[in-house]
């Protein structure tokens, strides 16, 4: 019998790890062609490889902080003035076009420069409206799991409520990845684990399948 089930992106946290797996040269099969974070489609391919047969996708939730052209009082101290490049407001655009998804935007804060003078910016709202969006879902019985890319501690009550309405909480773990919290996992009910090699097999698969 198939499960009703919500699927939640908490992208910062995903996009990090993507980053990570490319950088380690161990996992060079895993790389910018085969898995390009700012191509939407390798990106719903990604979240559809971790869903199985008895999965009956109700909605897709994209949390994000959409990027900031920094002004001229930002850019006081540098020469350059840093613009968002197009592909970042491409990718955005593109992911809440993708069937079932809903995006769901916080937002970004500038806090200043690091030692190379690279601006630094942080993500505001994005936890609290993931776990708002969880607690409306389990509370309202619309799904039967959920399933969860982030590995961020915060999410622990958020975990915690919706086993408390009796839904199913999995984890999503890419195996190369960040090491997944002991906290999280103690409050979670599975761990759904995928390779990179078989993240870009079914990215691969799916590429094909479009280009018929």
């Amino acid at each position: 019998m198939s499960k009703k089930v919500v699927i939640f992106i908490d992208w910062e946290n995903l996009r990090k790890e993507i980053e990570k797996i490319q950088k380690d040269k161990k996992c060079t099969h895993f790389n910018k062609n085969t898995l390009n974070y700012n191509n939407a489609t390798h990106i719903m391919a990604l979240i559809y490889s971790f869903i199985e047969k008895d999965d009956d996708l109700q909605k897709i939730f994209f949390y994000t902080a959409p990027p900031i052209d920094m002004d001229d009082n930002m850019c006081a101290s540098v020469e350059i003035k840093p613009r968002i490049p197009q592909y970042a407001k491409d990718f955005l655009d593109s992911i809440v076009k993708q069937p079932y998804v809903a995006s769901r935007l916080g937002i970004s804060k500038f806090r200043g420069f690091d030692e190379s003078g690279k601006p630094i910016f942080i993500q505001k709202q994005v936890d609290m409206l993931l776990g708002l969006d969880i607690a409306h879902v389990v509370y309202n019985k619309l799904a039967d799991r959920i399933l969860i890319f982030s590995k961020d501690i915060d999410l622990v009550p958020a975990l915690k409520c919706a086993r408390t309405q009796g839904v199913i909480t999995i984890l999503a773990n890419i195996k190369e990845g960040f090491d997944m919290n002991s906290e999280l996992m103690k409050h979670s009910d599975l761990i759904r684990t995928r390779s990179c090699e078989n993240i870009v097999g079914y990215i691969s698969n799916k590429m094909q399948e479009l280009q018929k």
